[in-house]
Parts: C-alpha cells; sequence; structure tokens
C-alpha cells in the first residue's frame, strides 16, 4: 500500500469525467503508457501535485484535494506523476496555494539541479535573490524547467525542490 493525492474537480471527476467516490476501490488494467486509462493517476506529495498538476491538464476550476491509497502495479514518470492499477480516494484534505513566484521558484530551483549553462545559472541566481523577476525571466525559466526535466535522465528531488520554493520564496 502507497499513499498518494490526488486532484479532482469540485464535483470528485477527474479526467475525462471520471467520477471519484471516498473510500470506493477503483480499478484499472495497468496496460499501455502512464498516460492512458490503463492507469490510475496519482502524486507523492500534495504541494508537487498543485506545482505540476498544469504540465498534466491543468488544474481544474474549484480543485479539490485527495489523500489516496494506493496499491497493485505502479508506474512512474521521472518523479512527476504515479500510476497504480488500484486506488481509493480516503480523505480529503486543504488544497495548497502556491503562489505564482513559489512556481516560477520551484522551476528555477529544478532547472538549476540539471542546468549546467553559466549565463542561465547566473540569472536563475539573480532571479532566486529577487535581483530580476520580471515576467520575461519567469517565462524563461518555466520553459528552460520543462525542457531540462525531459532530456535529464536522473531527475532532482522534486518533493525537496517544491518544499524549498514553498517555503523560502512568497
Amino acid at each position: 500500500m502507497r499513499t498518494g493525492y490526488k486532484i479532482t474537480d469540485a464535483e470528485m471527476r477527474t479526467y475525462q469525467g471520471f467520477q471519484w467516490t471516498l473510500n470506493v476501490w477503483v480499478e484499472s488494467s495497468g496496460k499501455g503508457k502512464l498516460c492512458n486509462d490503463g492507469w490510475l493517476h496519482f502524486y507523492d506529495d500534495p504541494i508537487l501535485a498543485v506545482m505540476v498538476k498544469p504540465i498534466h491538464l491543468g488544474i481544474p476550476v474549484n480543485p479539490r484535494m485527495f489523500r489516496c491509497e494506493c496499491e497493485g502495479e505502479f508506474k512512474e514518470d521521472y518523479g512527476l506523476k504515479f500510476g497504480c492499477t488500484r486506488a481509493r480516494l480516503v480523505e480529503e484534505l486543504l488544497f495548497p496555494k502556491v503562489s505564482t513566484t513559489q512556481r516560477v521558484a520551484f522551476a528555477t530551483l529544478v532547472t538549476k539541479e540539471v542546468c549546467q549553462d553559466k549565463a542561465w545559472n547566473k540569472w536563475a541566481d539573480d532571479w532566486l535573490s529577487g535581483k530580476d523577476r520580471s515576467a520575461w525571466a519567469a517565462a524563461w525559466a518555466a520553459r528552460a524547467a520543462a525542457r531540462a526535466a525531459r532530456e535529464n535522465t536522473k531527475p532532482p528531488d522534486l518533493i525537496a525542490l517544491t518544499h524549498k520554493a514553498v517555503g523560502e520564496y512568497k
């Protein structure tokens, strides 16, 4: 048994309108790629879920967060999200609030873990210190983070970086 975190819409629905019910087990086949109906998706950390959910179809209007129990077969997407073949929602949690600044800090911290470009890292240090927080700089950081995550074979500790971004940047 593994603990996970699931984001739903206000009516407890997820991708393609799948309806969840509290404390009811759901099963899937475990077939195919992670991003299909053969897997029940979840995240390892509630704050990381909020940080990376927009990559995986966005955050719905009036989102809800649930702790879930996961079991069966498991599949992983570089620490960004996970899939299992059996899951149930067991408890609703307060939906974590994450600011735009915290999102950009997370993207920047992740990229710094894998980016060797000296000019980019200088810019990143300037952004993190508050020296350059322009909108253009924020967009650059988000794109660079996504590219670095795709290109890196050993992902950084996303949960630790998420909590650092939320704890140190407002």
